[in-house]
């Protein structure tokens, strides 16, 4: 059977660096393991999307990722705060969800008036392993994904059955910024 999860990978900064606790939260089952695809990705992403959205509470400040799932689960929120006046505000991943966003009528609020985020919702590229190792940033978001995730207390990464995979795989994904890209190049090389 395929389904669609949310997955909340719940930080804890400890002596090792951030640890997390990771489980499973909302849409059914967890991924399936081959099988027909008997129901529309569509739908799939939308419950993963419902799923994340459960966990937001009034008051929260959170963090929108970037990607087809998120901007499902962004353009839920956005009804969620015209219809019930959830009363959030949020900071964007990337211009692409901010746009979404403001299309939707959800408060924003820059990334440098914040210092922690209650929470944050994304989507991943690939998923793997029980550890649920994961893989993003394919889709051009990766450097302001990872230090918004990085001031969240939680994090729930939403995605369908297609982001299973046994191991990461290539292509990886990196983001250069101006600064030091000498030495990054030189890194890498």
């Amino acid at each position: 059977m395929m389904a669609a999860c949310a997955f909340l990978l719940k930080g804890q900064k400890g002596r090792g660096g951030r640890r997390a606790a990771r489980r499973r939260v909302g849409a059914g089952p967890a991924f399936g393991k081959g099988g027909e695809m008997t129901e529309d990705l569509e739908k799939l992403k939308s419950m993963a999307a419902e799923a994340a959205l459960a966990e937001i509470e009034p008051g929260m400040t959170i963090g929108l990722g970037t990607g087809s799932t998120a901007a499902l689960m962004i353009a839920r929120l956005g009804e969620r705060v015209a219809r019930e006046g959830l009363a959030v505000r949020a900071v964007p991943t990337s211009a692409r969800s901010e746009a979404l966003a403001r299309a939707a009528g959800i408060p924003l609020v820059g990334f440098d008036a914040v210092t922690e985020l209650d929470l944050v919702i994304d989507g991943a590229d690939q998923i793997a392993g029980p550890a649920l190792d994961l893989l993003k940033g394919l889709g051009g978001a990766l450097l302001w994904e990872k230090i918004v995730a990085d001031t969240a207390r939680r994090l729930v990464i939403i995605a369908d059955h297609t982001k299973r995979v046994a191991r990461l795989t290539p292509p990886l994904p990196i983001e250069v910024i101006p600064f030091g890209v000498e030495a990054t190049a030189r890194k890498i090389a």
